[in-house]
């Protein structure tokens, strides 16, 4: 509910109160509550009437810092909110490519990955018995963490070959 002037004053407040304190990087999280704040075509948008992000590493950077985006690679659409998917199919897979893509053509200097452990769960356990096919447990949930992060990394890769992607 807040206006764009409103938003874009909450983020000058906050990256001056960063500078004050001697930071010399932003950290900037894509999440807000069931939404992201960066424009996508497959995943539900914070509604705003600018880009929240783009205006902060713009800020951040034109006041001399460093600007990173968190990705919260396993965060992807489940019936239109932003949740944490433990199964990975091609559709969790195609979601995760699109916004890791949507958040390397920003102008940051890097794309930190989080949230990209899969969970030991009944879920998970039920996936593998029907997919996993003999491969044991604990390869499946190691493969499905890594599908996960190689997508989201060729994807910023493919976008902006030199931004840095890190865990």
């Amino acid at each position: 509910g807040m206006s764009a002037d409103d938003i874009k004053k909450s983020i000058d407040t906050a990256i001056a109160d960063a500078k004050a304190l001697s930071a010399n990087t932003i950290f900037f999280e894509t999440t807000f509550g069931e939404t992201v704040i960066y424009s996508s075509e497959k995943m539900p948008q914070t509604k705003t009437s600018i880009d929240m992000l783009g205006y902060g590493i713009e800020k951040a950077k034109s006041e001399g810092l460093f600007a990173y985006v968190i990705f919260d690679v396993l965060k992807t659409n489940v019936e239109g909110k932003v949740e944490t998917s433990f199964v990975l199919g091609s559709e969790q897979l195609s979601q995760i490519s699109e916004s890791a893509s949507a958040l390397g053509k920003y102008d940051v200097d890097g794309i930190m990955l989080n949230t990209y452990t899969v969970e030991s769960a009944g879920e998970v356990y039920d996936d593998y018995t029907r997919f996993g096919g003999g491969m044991g447990y604990e390869n499946y949930l190691r493969s499905n963490v890594e599908a996960a992060v190689w997508t989201a990394y060729k994807a910023v890769k493919k976008e902006n070959p030199g931004i840095a992607v890190g865990l």
